[in-house]
């Protein structure tokens, strides 16, 4: 373990803190640190660019800021190890009052990896997503009607604000909130969730993992919807567009010390 990039978010002062204690210790380490924002950190850290070559990648926020580690990881093949700073931090090994202990773990080499897979997202280009991708009306729009289709079959179609297609990981985020079922992690499936579905017939499809989803809006000169891929809109959605999901070939990494439970994980975070 030589090179370290942190992520975190810089306007949230307990991630900017959590930022600068991680890069005194991993200094003291001998560890070389990469950051976007290295200024904050103080002299020795270095800028991270696209083809910083990195060993690992430290997560200090929510959920919201691993999946802004996705791209990296992929491109990099570094695991990510996630440090829960936020509300929920579902996606976060260990929470923030462990940094120091995390750490030496992390050079010490005292972990596992657990891989997670991804789904591959193509509309106008090709995306990555660890949670989902989903498509939503825009505002002000008639509420479009959707077409899903499974390996080629007409599964569903229904009116809609939109439909979140989700892995396993994602079933815990956006796709739970819209009424998905939750699914245990190594189940090998994907989850197609309507959202706010006009008719109560149209519930969420439990797919095999191994499935191709087409999505498509029905043509209408009044239905407008938006991509987003792990939470991020990615680009609009004209009537008339489909766009494709599957499992992608890659997939990402995460640092384990063993010590998440699925079951005890919900309880305390998504239940009480």
């Amino acid at each position: 373990m030589e090179h370290v990039a942190l992520i975190f978010p810089p306007k949230r002062e307990a991630s900017v803190k959590a930022a600068k204690e991680a890069f005194e210790i991993l200094s003291s380490c001998r560890i070389q640190v990469l950051s976007q924002f290295p200024g904050m950190l103080g002299t020795g850290a270095m800028l991270l660019h696209e083809d910083s070559r990195i060993d690992a990648i430290v997560s200090l926020g929510g959920d919201g800021t691993v999946l802004r580690c996705v791209q990296m990881a992929i491109s990099s093949t570094a695991p990510v190890l996630g440090i829960n700073l936020g509300q929920t931090g579902f996606l976060t090994e260990t929470e923030g009052s462990c940094l120091e202990e995390a750490l030496f773990r992390l050079v010490r080499s005292e972990y596992s990896i657990r891989t997670l897979p991804l789904l591959h997202v193509h509309a106008q280009e090709d995306w990555y997503a660890l949670n989902d991708c989903t498509l939503l009306r825009t505002a002000h729009q008639r509420l479009p009607r959707i077409q899903i289709s499974v390996d080629g079959h007409l599964a569903d179609e229904f009116q809609a604000d939109g439909v979140v297609i989700a892995t396993p990981t994602g079933s815990t985020g956006y796709a739970l909130s819209a009424g998905g079922p939750l699914i245990v992690p190594g189940t090998d499936c994907l989850v197609v969730t309507p959202v706010c579905p006009h008719k109560l017939s149209h519930r969420p499809m439990i797919i095999p993992g191994t499935s191709t989803v087409d999505v498509h809006m029905v043509e209408d000169p009044e239905s407008m919807g938006m991509l987003q891929v792990d939470g991020v809109t990615v680009c609009s959605y004209e009537a008339r567009g489909v766009f494709r999901v599957k499992r992608s070939d890659q997939s990402i990494r995460f640092i384990s010390f063993g010590e998440q439970d699925f079951f005890e994980a919900v309880r305390n975070k998504l239940i009480r």
